[in-house]
């Protein structure tokens, strides 16, 4: 007759770590019942008993979040006089009616690019969600004191244009969006 060890029993008991070794479990298993006990080593089993180790193995990592890549600008402007009104779900907006899956950009994700997209009019400025890593400072090392992103009238916001080029503009103003969607 063939040992058994129940496998309810088996999974409690692979919270126990291994004193030798943290990524080996040791357990003996008694010859005449299959009962099962943790050990810190095989060496610890008696004559009755017989060795089994095996190896615990990490549960596997959750898949990553996709990175964003910059994909391009909107043809619609964003703005009081633009195709949309302003504000964060606006641009995303604009964004997802030109591009499948995207929003508005974040200026580091403009600025790190792997592969700039060819921008019709690259002198036209896009607006871009300010990543600060400094008190008014983007990560672009631009200075800026606002985000269009979430001021709803008034104020000034970060914009960039298609050489990658950053600068301030009023929040009022029309521009196009900076886009980015999931890499693949």
């Amino acid at each position: 007759m063939r040992p058994t060890i129940a496998l309810p029993l088996a999974v409690a008991l692979l919270t126990v770590a291994s004193a030798s070794h943290a990524d080996v479990i040791h357990a003996c298993v008694a010859k005449a019942n299959g009962k099962l006990r943790i050990v810190a080593n095989e060496g610890m089993c008696k004559a009755s008993e017989s060795a089994l180790s095996w190896e615990q193995s990490p549960p596997p990592p959750a898949p990553p979040v996709p990175p964003f890549k910059f994909v391009g600008f909107t043809t619609a402007t964003v703005g009081s006089a633009g195709n949309f009104q302003a504000g964060i779900l606006e641009w995303t907006r604009a964004c997802a009616a030109e591009f499948t899956g995207a929003r508005a950009c974040k200026s580091d994700e403009v600025i790190f690019s792997a592969v700039a997209p060819q921008i019709t009019n690259p002198d036209e400025l896009a607006w871009v969600i300010p990543v600060f890593i400094a008190a008014n400072t983007d990560v672009s090392g631009f200075q800026n004191f606002g985000n269009c992103a979430v001021l709803a009238n008034g104020g000034s916001g970060l914009v960039v244009d298609g050489h990658g080029r950053y600068n301030n503009a009023t929040c009022t103003d029309a521009h196009r969006v900076a886009c980015c969607a999931p890499s693949k």
